[in-house]
């Protein structure tokens, strides 16, 4: 299902950005290897995407990663030429403004107290100002870190619900510019690292678990 939403999704996210005139680039994704052993995962990687039906990737070697950044250290690499980057205040605002048009509403400052799933409508009690219990047809649990507490909160069985892992992000500033969003992805998901680039200009930000390779830096 993940992979299937994430396919159709990234359609679908280009063409609503084109209806409602939000700022976006498509300006592809690198992924890198920095070392042997991640230079071995690359194939992996590379054959997962494409028996997924991801579209547009490619193996480079260092020097074709080098004619597209000049800038970064790395054995090999994965392009991707579907990922890009949009202006997600605008994008959030055109969201708010679908759920108005279409009779619903938005609610803040309304943390879930507790909810029950049984045969019959979801029930959900919401905190605040005053509490109110709200009945609905479906309910999408989108609380991010605090999403395994809504779900015990809502009795929903410990055994349904994904363990929650914690990973620390260290943030710096890249002021060279860059072409395309880069990730060096190791087996530990503390280690991953993210360059990303801006709508405004090509200056980076970097978030990694350890120290990323790039010249003049």
């Amino acid at each position: 299902l993940k992979t299937k939403l994430c396919i159709s999704g990234n359609n679908s996210i280009y063409r609503y950005c084109q209806d409602k005139e939000i700022p976006y680039r498509k300006i592809g994704k690198l992924i890198v290897a920095v070392n042997s052993e991640q230079k071995r995962m690359l194939r992996n990687y590379l054959n997962q995407g494409r028996d997924n039906g991801v579209k547009g990737l490619t193996i480079l070697d260092e020097q074709q990663l080098n004619l597209i950044e000049p800038s970064l250290i790395a054995l090999a690499g994965i392009r991707s030429t579907s990922t890009g980057i949009i202006d997600s205040k605008t994008y959030m605002y055109h969201l708010e403004t679908d759920i108005y048009n279409n009779m619903g509403q938005t609610v803040f400052k309304s943390p879930v107290l507790k909810g029950h799933l049984g045969n019959r409508k979801p029930q959900i009690e919401l905190g605040g100002i005053s509490n109110t219990k709200i009945e609905c047809n479906w309910v999408i649990n989108a609380a991010g870190l605090a999403a395994q507490n809504v779900a015990k909160s809502m009795g929903q069985s410990v055994q349904n619900i994904p363990k929650q892992y914690y990973a620390k992000g260290h943030y710096f500033s890249y002021k060279k510019n860059i072409r395309k969003l880069t990730f060096s992805k190791s087996r530990y998901v503390a280690k991953t690292q993210i360059l990303v680039a801006n709508l405004k200009n090509n200056n980076a930000k970097l978030t990694c678990g350890t120290p990323y390779k790039l010249k003049d830096a």
